[in-house]
């Protein structure tokens, strides 16, 4: 068991800094008017009771120090083997449970094999594998700025240290362009709270079976059998929503600080759809191998035969429902809008054989 954080974590500028540095900005811009009293005028300017205001930790916030946590890893393993002259086995089970540096992150995977070889007969063994695995991994969904898995640490990296992600307890509407389907809208704690996620499933199986014996009334000869089975399931789920924000009127001379009286409370879109992906693998390859090897005096004999027979077959598909209630179960009876499905079936298979004969004089 361990855990793991970040050396360092990135140092940005805290909300005074932003605010001086977007004040040089605008000023170099242009904006330069100023009242009787020296102060400048045009509202994109910080003004200095907004300045002296975010001059004060208490009213700053780091995004990603808050959201920032030690991340959880976990391993376990039990094994065993033994036998004898005739029959060897072993058996091994393994768990292993990981998290994020960011709370509703998390992959498990339990692992299992066992093996076993028998001598059954004089000339005659086989042989038995068996392994697979289950895990389940979830990620956040984060569909505002385009579907990407780095979103969550871009907005914490760019939100300005000025700007509280709560205010009385409701989230903050963090832009007011018309368009919110961007990073600088996105609300990483409202989305965190509103288990929005990406989640996948896998069960995996793999079987091996091999038999070979030596012919006794045929000396040299011998034939060998394989079989490989390779089973696979996979479950991947989307569940993204829209959630509340809230506008605030906004205090200061210049209207910078957050706060005052709710004036709106848009809902922004993180995806609005439960989408799902069932699919399945199965394979499978027989093999069968007939070897000779003689020799009789000054003359080698070698012959080899073999036959290869495999098969698989996959299905996929892909659902998704749109119009999710909100407040609902993450599942698509509670969306309300189009719903589309999709399949995807491939089958395939082959056979083939070969065959080698050597002789050799001496």
């Amino acid at each position: 068991m361990g855990s793991s954080t970040a050396a360092m974590l990135p140092k940005m500028m805290n909300g005074l800094q932003q605010a001086t540095y977007l004040n040089d900005l605008n000023i170099a811009g242009g904006k330069t008017a100023k009242d009787a009293n020296g102060n400048y005028t045009d509202p994109a300017i910080y003004s200095p009771d907004e300045l002296a205001y975010f001059a004060d930790p208490a009213h700053n916030t780091d995004w990603l120090r808050t959201a920032w946590k030690p991340a959880l890893l976990t391993r376990h393993a039990l094994n065993m083997s033994g036998g004898s002259e005739r029959v060897t086995y072993f058996a091994g089970v393994s768990y292993q449970y990981q998290d994020a540096n960011f709370s509703g992150i998390y992959n498990n995977k339990w692992t299992y094999r066992a093996s076993t070889d028998v001598q059954v007969a004089r000339g005659l063994k086989a042989g038995l594998s068996l392994s697979g695995s289950m895990s389940q991994k979830q990620m956040y969904y984060l569909k505002q700025g385009g579907e990407n898995v780095e979103n969550d640490m871009r907005s914490l990296l760019y939100t300005p240290q000025f700007a509280p992600p709560y205010i009385n307890g409701l989230p903050v509407l963090l832009s007011t362009n018309s368009n919110t389907n961007t990073l600088d809208a996105f609300n990483f704690f409202a989305v965190q709270n509103s288990d929005n996620y990406t989640n996948s499933r896998y069960t995996g199986l793999n079987l091996t079976a091999n038999i070979s014996y030596d012919l006794p009334f045929i000396k040299g000869l011998s034939v060998r059998g394989v079989y490989s089975r390779t089973l696979d399931n996979n479950f991947g789920k989307q569940y993204g929503t829209k959630y509340n924000v809230y506008q605030f009127a906004m205090q200061g001379d210049h209207k910078h600080i957050y706060g005052g009286d709710v004036i709106a409370s848009p809902l922004l879109n993180n995806g609005d759809r439960v989408r799902i992906n069932p699919s399945y693998f199965d394979s499978y390859q027989l093999n069968g191998y007939l070897n000779y090897n003689r020799t009789f005096g000054k003359h080698a004999i070698s012959a080899l035969a073999f036959v290869e027979q495999s098969e698989t077959a996959t299905d996929a598909v892909a659902a998704m429902a749109e119009g999710v209630i909100v407040g609902g179960l993450d599942n698509m009876g509670f969306a309300t809008g189009t719903q589309t499905t999709s399949e995807i079936q491939t089958q395939s298979g082959l056979l083939s054989y070969a065959g080698r004969l050597n002789y050799s004089y001496a």
